[in-house]
This record gives structure tokens, sequence and C-alpha cells, in this order.
């Protein structure tokens, strides 16, 4: 019972250990792998989905959505014949549109229209748009009239910076328009209008299908009406559970019903993205995982009980075996700090990305933050030109050409200066643009001496008040336009939102007595001021070694600071559409030109209608990556390889003597049994190797044994005349039991014994050794049979005491007269093959010999040989042998192979015999010796004739 339960413990430590230790800890690696390619995928997930509504948000947008159907107009869309087909194919979906084909020369050659103020109006846009070599003429008081009817008194074409086929958004009427121009080369070009632009939910009502990535659903319901679905079929009740779930909790994205899902609005338009949730694949992972381990673990259990109980040698060598067991031993910490490696270069690489995106905002954010410092430079600029000494003259000419040099100097819009009484002392204003503003920046002069400079006004200021100017005053001083408040804040530069114009606007009051002017008014245009301020910006930047390139790019023009040579890739046009509509900063990474790149986009603030990106190559990103990785993987490969130099180390140790008596193996596979093996150890090994000298010096023996009784036992072909005789002896072992002899006596006689002693190896070659010696003594004696086996039982009995018997057959041979008297003492009875095919058996029932003290008299039976007869003893390994099936030769199959068996000669005989023997036996193993006798008489030599 105590060995049972050493037994027990030793395999359960073993299972524990090198078993189940290791098939957990690789289970829970794979479960924590699992789990964070999981995370990884849901958050890939979702923000696929919130990318994908991103996406549609940016084809329906107005801008985006007629963009692309501008776009898509070539030379023969816009030909005369199919103006038309192309103007209704873009109204399709939505307001009126109008067409206006130029040609090369600037002239209207063809166009289709709604608006009758629309042509002419198409034609000054067009002339300034493409103005001729000596630039665009003077509008004319017609024209201005137009524009102000068409797109009010603020419109400027200086606005639409179309490039890349973006349109520009502006105020027509109480709706919004979308004007889009392009030019063909050396043929003209193209100017459309939609002159209602719709709003994204209602683009978004017309589109019949939308594009989305494989595996997303899309959905879109209004209130009260149906689920809408594109893209993969998703269950209805799915659907009205995820929607009542956002109604009710506000989620930003949840899971559902094995999907992943993300809401957003498009007006009163409801929008779902859905994609299957990777949950649901990482759980058949984790119960494959599972199911594995259970298996390993089953298998290891098998493993240590037929290893440690069984003592099976189970299909590995000990090499293998001491191999796995320091596989075991080293697995799981080898594989966790792999698997600690691979996660801190993971976090490495997701730090420095994380690090670079957040320079690269942080970038973003000081050069949008500078345009607000810039401030201070303009406005030293503006007071540089309030201070400037040429405007100071009395001569207003010398004036005039002063203030158009500083508005060409500075790149200003507008640059005036009136006296105390609001009238115009100089301009940069055009006449008919004056009077169409004049009343205006009169009253705005009036205002700011008033709050500002009350002693400057003359006293008869209020007096002289007009009635148009009373209505622009009521104007200026309502607090809903915000001008009133921007009347308290001279001297400063001031955001000028006036229809579409934006500008910069600084206002100033000159107490200076000798200065013409009391009110200065100064405009610049905030485009340019912030081109130049980028410009400056991004060049300062040429010489930066941060990595880090940067754009700005204009909402309403598409055009791209700081990459004017280039296009945009649709990549970075997607990042700056995310941008634009969440309104934050959106992030993400791209190809240009076969190299991978981090880009971030933020919306300005103080930039306009601008947006700023910063690209920087991932590659420049992760630089330092590779000298972490190296150190890391170095670290990991000195512990590894200290691992596996140990365990060689450890190996050698134990396998050094195993080796040595594998040498010692093949060697005595070889027949040489004068080998022995080095023992160094006092350990099992080394007795081990003791034990293997010794077995040699046994088998040593034990050859010289073997040779002492082949020496003994005469095999093969027997000299005996007018007989033919050939002996076979088959050993399962080095030492047989089986015992054939032939001898002839002093009387002329033969005397032939067959023996099997019970048994193998050494005992039962020591006791036919004796049957050797005694029937030697009793054929010097007198040769007959029934005394020899007398004798040998006698003497066997007395000498073995029933320890080992044998069965025996003697017989002795007149070679005159051939005949034979043979005595069995328990053999297997002789057989006699007649010369006319009948097969004869001598039985001769008697004891094994030594088997008993008062044995039966043994029986004789005489017989006689004719010539060509053939006499066969044999031992009991002949019919008592198997094949694999496991059934025995047999007397049957015996019989039936000696009648069959040619009776030319002996050798033939026998031959014919061992075929049927070796034929049904196969690959099967014998059980015992095999020993046969036959004894042929030759036919009488013919006599010749007298």
């Amino acid at each position: 019972m105590l060995e049972k339960m050493k037994l027990l413990l030793r395999v359960a430590s073993f299972y524990v250990l090198f078993g189940i230790i290791p098939i957990l800890g690789g289970a829970l690696l794979l479960h924590h792998a699992i789990d964070a390619s999981e995370a990884a995928e849901l958050v890939a997930t979702v923000a696929a989905l919130r990318d994908e509504l991103a996406g549609l948000r940016s084809r329906v947008d107005p801008k985006n959505f007629y963009s692309r159907c501008f776009e898509s107009l070539g030379r023969d869309d816009v030909a005369s014949r199919n103006l038309d087909l192309a103007r209704n194919r873009i109204g399709r979906w939505g307001g009126p549109v109008d067409l206006f084909r130029f040609d090369d020369s600037a002239v209207l050659a063809t166009m289709t229209w709604r608006r009758p103020e629309a042509p002419p109006a198409m034609r000054v846009i067009w002339r300034e748009l493409c103005p001729g070599p000596d630039g665009a003429p003077e509008r004319t008081r017609p024209e201005e009239a137009t524009l102000d009817l068409l797109f009010g008194s603020d419109f400027t074409t200086g606005l639409l910076h179309t490039a890349g086929g973006r349109g520009v958004i502006v105020k027509s009427g109480q709706s919004d328009s979308l004007l889009f121009w392009k030019r063909f080369e050396n043929e003209g070009g193209l100017i459309c209008a939609v002159w209602q632009v719709p709003s994204g939910e209602e683009l978004l009502r017309k589109l019949k299908r939308l594009h989305l990535r494989p595996g997303t659903t899309l959905l879109a319901a209004r209130p009260g009406e149906p689920w809408r679905q594109s893209g993969v079929d998703c269950p209805g009740e799915a659907v009205t559970r995820a929607a009542d779930r956002f109604r009710l909790y506000k989620d930003p994205w949840l899971e559902s019903d094995g999907l992943v899902w993300v809401p957003d609005k498009l007006g009163e338009t409801e929008l779902l993205a859905c994609r299957p949730n990777p949950a649901v694949f990482a759980a058949r992972l984790r119960l494959s995982v599972n199911v594995i381990s259970l298996l390993l673990a089953a298998g290891a259990m098998i493993f240590w009980y037929r290893w440690l109980v069984r003592g099976a040698d189970i299909w590995v060598s000990v090499r293998v075996k001491l191999i796995l067991l320091f596989l075991f031993s080293t697995f799981l910490p080898l594989v966790g700090l792999a698997g600690l490696a691979v996660e801190a270069v993971s976090e490495r690489e997701k730090v420095l990305t994380e690090r670079a995106l957040h320079q690269g905002k942080s970038l973003l954010e000081s050069i949008d933050a500078g345009y607000e410092a810039d401030r201070k430079r303009l406005r030293e600029v503006f007071r540089r030109i309030r201070d400037d000494r040429g405007l100071r003259s009395p001569d207003p000419a010398v004036r005039q050409a002063r203030i158009a040099a500083l508005k060409k100097k500075h790149a200003m819009i507008k640059i005036e200066f009136r006296d105390r009484r609001g009238e115009l002392v100089v301009s940069t204003d055009r006449p008919e643009m004056l009077a169409r503003v004049e009343n205006i920046f009169r009253v705005m002069a009036q205002i700011g001496l008033e709050r500002h400079a009350p002693e400057l006004m003359p006293p008869d200021v209020s007096g002289t008040v007009r009635q148009v100017d009373l209505f622009t005053r009521m104007a200026f001083e309502n607090p809903a336009l915000g001008l009133s408040s921007a009347m308290d804040q001279p001297g400063t530069v001031l955001n000028l939102d006036f229809a579409i114009c934006r500008g910069l606007w600084f206002w100033d009051v000159i107490r200076d007595p000798s200065h013409p002017a009391a009110f200065v008014n100064i405009v610049k245009d905030r485009r340019a001021a912030v081109d130049y301020y980028l410009k400056q910006r991004f060049a300062a930047r040429a010489k930066s070694t941060d990595g880090f390139r940067v754009f700005a790019y204009d909402i309403d023009g598409g055009t791209l600071t700081g990459r004017e040579k280039a296009g945009i890739p649709s990549a970075l046009r997607v990042l700056l559409d995310r941008s634009r509509i969440s309104g934050t900063a959106a992030t993400d990474a791209f190809f240009h030109r076969g190299v991978e790149h981090l880009a971030i986009c933020i919306p300005s603030v103080f930039l306009g209608r601008r947006q700023l990106i910063a690209t920087i190559p991932r590659e420049y990103v992760l630089s330092t990556l590779g000298d972490f990785r190296t150190v890391v993987w170095l670290m990991f490969l000195i512990i590894a390889t200290s691992a596996v130099v140990s365990g060689k180390i450890l190996a050698d140790l134990f396998l050094k003597p195993i080796a040595e008596l594998a040498a010692g193996m093949t060697a005595l596979q070889g027949g040489d049994t004068s080998v022995r093996v080095r023992v160094e150890s006092g350990d099992e090994l080394g007795e081990l190797g003791r034990a293997f000298n010794r077995m040699l010096e046994d088998m040593q023996e034990v050859r010289m044994a073997k040779m002492v009784q082949d020496a003994l036992i005469p095999a093969g072909r027997l000299t005996i005349p007018g007989f033919d005789a050939i002996v076979i002896l088959r050993r399962v072992s080095e030492l047989s039991g089986d015992y054939v002899d032939a001898m002839n006596l002093a009387d002329g006689r033969w005397l032939f014994v067959t023996g099997d002693v019970i048994g193998h190896g050494t005992s039962a070659a020591l006791t036919m050794a004796m049957a050797k010696s005694i029937t030697m003594q009793c054929a010097e004696e007198s040769g007959d049979p029934v005394r020899l086996l007398s004798q040998l039982d006698r003497i066997l009995f007395r000498l073995l005491e029933r320890r080992q018997m044998m069965y025996c057959a003697a017989f002795a041979l007149d070679t005159e007269t051939g005949s034979i008297e043979i005595a069995g003492g328990g053999a297997p009875f002789p057989f006699i093959r007649r010369r006319n095919g009948v097969l004869e058996r001598v039985r001769m029932e008697h004891l094994p010999l030594a088997s008993d003290s008062c044995p039966a008299p043994f029986p004789r039976q005489c017989v006689v040989l004719e010539p060509g007869e053939i006499l066969m003893l044999f031992t009991d390994g002949l019919m008592e042998n198997r094949d694999v099936a496991g059934l025995s030769f047999g007397d049957e199959r015996l019989e039936q192979a000696l009648r069959s068996a040619p009776m030319t000669d002996a050798a033939a005989f026998s031959q014919s015999i061992m075929a049927s023997y070796d034929g049904f036996v196969g690959s099967a193993l014998p059980d015992d010796d095999l020993s046969i006798l036959i004894l042929r008489r030759q036919s009488a030599p013919s006599l010749p004739e007298a």
C-alpha cells in the first residue's frame, strides 16, 4: 500500500509540474493574447463604424456631393446638345441648376439658366476669374447691380478659390447657393450654379444605394418611419433593441445581438451602423484553446501513467524524453518572457505613436494660436499706416498716391481717412463702391468720434444728420448686430464678418490737430493675412528636424497651403472631412507613395474656415523603437540561450553515460562481447553501466558455451554408409535445450539420439551437455536405446530432482539390413515415409525423463527401412510454434507437409518441410527450439550384367 501511495504521489507530482503547469500557463497566455486582440479588434470595429458614418456624412455633405457631380463633367457633357442633360442630371438631387459654358476667348458660348439675372453676372465672374493680359476690367454700375441682386452687395469673386474641384457656398436670396467653376485646357471653361442647395438629410433620402465596407450594415430612419437598411441584412428586432437603448442611455456605442452598434444623427434622421462583434470569434477561439488544453492534459496524464506506472517505452527514446522534460520545464518561462517582450515592444510602439500624435496636435494648436499673437504685428502695421507722413500732406494728389502705395504694399482691401465731420479725406475705394457704402462708413466715423473724441466733433454736426444716416446709426447701435461693441475698441484688430466677406478691421481716432483727418478705417482681407502668416510659419519650419510636415486646408477653396504642387491624397481628404464634420481633432494612418504616414487634423479656431494637418512618416516615429526592440529581444535571446546551454549541459550529464551504453549496445549487436562501458558516477546511471558490464561478461560466457554447444551438436549432413542423413537445428536463444546426436558404434551400427530439455538458457544447455556425456558413455558400453534412456532417466532424476525434465528418443541403425530399434521417453512419435507414399507413425508412449523416481519400462519398437524410405525424428517445437494469429503448426499440417515432400534425398525432403513451416509461421517469433533428424536409406546400386 505504501509503495502504491509513493507511486501515485510521483505520478501526481510529474503530472502537475510537467503537465498541468505548462499547459495552464500556455492557456492563460493564449487567453491573454485573445483578450488583447479582442479589445484591439473592438476598438478598430468602433473606429471603422465611426469612419463609415463620418464617410456617409461627408458623402451627403452638399459641397462634397455636388463637387463629385461637377468633377464628373467633361467637355462632351457640356456641349450644346448635352448641356440640358447634364443640368438635369445634377438638378435631380436638389434645387435648380444653371450651367454656363465659356470658350477660350471668355465668350459665353452656350448656357442653360433659370434665373434671368444669372448670365450677365456669370460673365462678370468669369472675366474676373480668368482675366486677360491687361487684367480684369472694372465693373460697371449695371454689373454691380446684377451681382447685388444675385449674390448680395458684398460678393467678391476673390473668394472663389475652387482649386481641386471644390465649390464655394454663397448666400443667394434667402437660401444657400453653390458656385463651381473649372477650366478646360485651351477650350475655355464652365461655371455651374445650384441656387437652392439641399441639406445632407435630403440628399441621404434620395440616395438609393450606399457604398459600404464588406460586413457593414447602415440603417437610417426618420421619426415615425421604418428603418432603411444598406449592406448586410440585420434582424429587425436587433435594430429596434439597439435604437431603444441608444435613445434611453445615450451610449456612444454598444454590443448587442452579436453586433457592435454606433449611432449618429443627420438632421432629424437617425443613423445606425453595425458590424459583427469580434467577441463572437474570440469566444470560439477561447473554446478551442480550452478543448485543446483538456486534450493535452489528458495526453500528459496518459504519457506519465504509461511511463511511470506501466514502465512502457512509449514511442520515444531516452534523449527525446529528456528533451521533453527540459522543454516542459523551460516552456512556461520562455513563453512568458516572449509574451512580455512582444507586449513591451507593442506598448512602446503605442507610446511613441501617441507621443507623436500629441506632439503634432500641440504643434498645430501652437500654429493656430500663434495667429492671434500675430495680430500684434498687424496692429503695428495698421498703426504705421495711420501715422504715415505721406498722408499728412495738404495736397490731395499726394495723399491719394501714397494711400494707393500703402494698399498695394500691405495688401489691404480698404484704407480711408475721414475728417471730424465724417467726410472722406482720402480712400482707396473706387467711386462707384464709395457711393454704395459712403453713408455706412461716415456714420461709423461719427459714432467713433462721439464716443472716444467728442472734443474733436464740431458743434454743428448733429444738426446736419440726414434721414438715411439715422437708419444706419440705428443699425450700428443695435446690440444684436455686434457693431456697437466693436465701436468701443479703437486701435485694435477686430474680425469683420460681413455677409461672405471676412476681413480684419482696424479703426482709430487721430487726435493730432495738424493731421487733415480725425478718423482712420482700414480693412485687410483675412484670407490674405492668414495666408501670409501661414507661409511665414511654414517657411520658419523648413529647417525643423522634428519630422513633421504641416499643411493648412482652406475649406471654402479646397486649397492646401504648404502642398501647392501636389494633390490631396484620398485618405487625407477623408481625414479632413471627418475633422470638419465632427468639429474635433481626427487622427489616422495612410500610405502615400508606398510610405506609411501618421496624420492629425484639427479644425482651426483662429484661422477662420481652415483646417491644420500635420503628417509624419511612421518610420521616423518608430526610429527609436528599433533600438528598444533590439535590446528587449537581445535580453530574451540571452535568457533563452542561457536556458538552452544549461539544458545542453544537463542533457550531456545525463546522456553521456547513456551514449556510452548505446555505443556498447551497438558493439554488442555487431557481436563484440569484449566491449566495456566506462563508469564515472555512483548514481543510478553508474549502476546501470556496471550492470551492463556484468551482462557483457555473462554474455561472453554464454557465447563460449554456445561455441561448445555447437561443437557438441552435429548440424547439416551426416556421412553414414548407405544412408542420406541431415540434421536441422533452430534456436530461440543463444543456448539451446534441444539435443541431436549420431555416433558410430563398435559393432558397426549407428546410434541416434534426439532430445528436448524443458526450458531455455544456461540450465537447459547444461542438462543437454550432461545428456551428451551419458550418451557417449552408453555408446561405448552397449549402444542399446532402452538402456540409454534408462541411464539418462536415472542420472538426471538424481541430479535435477524434477527441476529439469527432458523429452528424448533414441534408435540404433543396422546399416546392412536397414533394421532400426527405437525407444522413446515422452518425445513426439517419429514418422516413416514408405516408398509407396504411406506415412507411418511409430508410437512410443512414455513420460519425460527425470519426471518419476520409479518410471515404467521404456517401450521398444523395431522397424525396417527399405531403400528410398525416410525416417524423421523431431522435437515438439516443430508442431507447437505459432503464427501471428496464435495458431500452432500442428500434427495435421505436419503430416500434410510430409506427404507432399519429395523423397529424392534428405535435403530436398527437409527443405520442403521447412518451407511449409516457414510459410505458415511467417513473421511470428518462435516460442521453442526446433530440431529435426531426417534419415533416408539409399537405393542399392544395380549389378553389372554377366
